[in-house]
């Protein structure tokens, strides 16, 4: 059957349905029902009834694990309570393992335990204080080494230079001489 081959427009409207209107009717009616119920003085309840939420003194202030301050129910609170007791349990179930008393070492870095490159000016210190120690010194000296040969090349350096800076002016007085000796005998 066709919706046009129906005459007329009550019939049509018998016929459709208006699911919008619907769901609100159905809606309308539910609050309405609440509303009735209701007394007036009481507009907590009304929002309770209508949102399905706990009244206020069923609600535990809770702060969170950012310090914030919560409201929760009962039952969230003891799921809370819970889970901070298990973890609080796990914590204390793994601390403890038996803890041996090691020696205490200077921790130093440990090269070998990265996969990396290096570079050019790397050096692998050993694991045993004592040789690390005599190793330590060993580039101390090197390093002192290096710095005095930087010295004495810095010096030599500038003496180099002071040489030929004296050579230069020898150089322009001579020729100053000579260039007045000219220009007198050509007077």
């Amino acid at each position: 059957m066709d919706i046009q081959s129906i005459s007329t427009e009550a019939q049509r409207e018998a016929i459709l349905v208006n699911f919008d209107k619907k769901g609100w009717d159905e809606k309308k009616q539910e609050y309405v029902g609440i509303v009735e119920n209701l007394k007036p003085e009481d507009p907590f309840e009304f929002l309770a009834k209508l949102y399905n939420v706990p009244k206020p003194e069923t609600l535990i202030e809770y702060v969170d694990e950012f310090g914030r301050t919560r409201l929760i129910g009962p039952g969230e609170k003891a799921r809370r309570d819970a889970e901070q007791e298990e973890t609080r349990q796990l914590l204390l179930k793994f601390d403890q393992g038996e803890h041996f008393d090691e020696p205490a070492q200077p921790l130093h870095y440990e090269a070998d335990r990265e996969i990396r490159n290096k570079g050019v000016g790397f050096f692998l210190f050993s694991k045993d204080e004592q040789e690390r120690q005599r190793q330590m010194r060993a580039l101390d000296e090197l390093r002192n080494n290096t710095v005095e040969q930087r010295k004495k090349a810095l010096i030599g350096k500038e003496q180099k230079r002071l040489r030929a800076q004296s050579r230069m002016a020898l150089i322009q007085a001579r020729r100053k001489k000579y260039e007045t000796n000219l220009s007198r005998g050509h007077d």
